[in-house]
């Protein structure tokens, strides 16, 4: 949550002009246009009601939901987005520990990225099968056109082995996600 708005905070004052003014878009839609799959918010969207900010933008409510989803991904359109802003459930990118600022947001939206697609959430290719997050199902067209671009995104954060085995992938392109807390566990 925290997170959420110093990445905004950050962009805003890493920028020498001020934000673009938000168009603010319907209610947030409930699934990437682009996705195949379909995924039941409700629960996360009730989470997140908890967390409203009345009057948060021109006098409309303004949840951490909105942040994302109305705010930061339509204005600035940058994929590491995803890698830096997160709910929280186990297969997201990492919780940060380390505030957002202008000094640093490039290298450590560069760092998640590395971060998310070098781990078994992001992508995972063994034995000729590959499976992504079900983030760059959901969000595909934040990442690219098509599969093509997807790939042509990840080889660029991924490490060279990957990177090059991302390169010669010939296969269906599997998703998965787990929804469970990312929680210490004993």
């Amino acid at each position: 949550m925290v997170a959420v708005l110093a990445i905004l905070l950050a962009t805003v004052t890493a920028t020498a002009t001020a934000a673009p003014k938000a168009v603010l878009r319907e209610r947030w839609r409930a699934n990437d246009p682009m996705s195949t799959t379909r995924v039941n918010h409700e629960e996360w969207l009730r989470f997140l009601e908890l967390y409203l900010v009345p009057d948060g933008s021109e006098g409309e409510s303004l949840s951490l939901n909105d942040i994302e989803h109305r705010i930061l991904r339509p204005i600035w359109q940058d994929p590491r987005i995803h890698y830096a802003v997160n709910c929280a459930s186990f297969s997201c990118p990492n919780l940060r520990g380390t505030a957002f600022t202008a000094g640093n947001l490039e290298a450590i939206l560069d760092q998640a990225a590395r971060s998310y697609v070098n781990s078994r959430r992001g992508v995972a290719l063994a034995g000729g099968r590959l499976t992504l997050s079900s983030i760059y199902d959901w969000y595909a067209s934040d990442f690219g056109r098509n599969e093509a671009e997807i790939l042509a995104h990840l080889r660029q954060y991924a490490k060279p082995e990957l990177a090059s085995q991302l390169a010669a992938f010939k296969g269906r392109i599997n998703y998965a996600y787990d929804w469970s807390l990312n929680e210490p566990r004993p």
